[in-house]
């Protein structure tokens, strides 16, 4: 995933916002005190369509930390070079 971004916007990380990286955190981690899931109520999106969540269905992911710190976990991440290449033979 690091080196798809880093190709996609010119070798450079710079001004690039995304919550596709906590996608792949959750998805990886689970809510791992990051995230807490709720299934009770609807989602309304901006266009008036609504969902029901539903327990083993459909759920919200609410994150349970400040959005610096998912920044930062995420700049920790992606900065780093990837393992087992020529580069960073570890």
């Amino acid at each position: 995933m690091r080196e798809a971004y880093y190709r996609w916007f010119d070798q450079s990380f710079e001004g690039r916002a995304s919550w596709d990286q906590v996608a792949v955190i959750y998805g990886v981690e689970g809510t791992a005190n990051r995230f807490q899931r709720k299934a009770d109520g609807q989602i309304t999106f901006r266009e008036g369509d609504s969902l029901q969540l539903q327990e083993g269905w459909r759920y919200v992911i609410d994150p349970l930390l400040e959005v610096a710190t998912f920044r930062d976990q995420i700049e920790a991440l992606m900065t780093q070079p990837p393992r087992g290449n020529k580069l960073n033979p570890d």
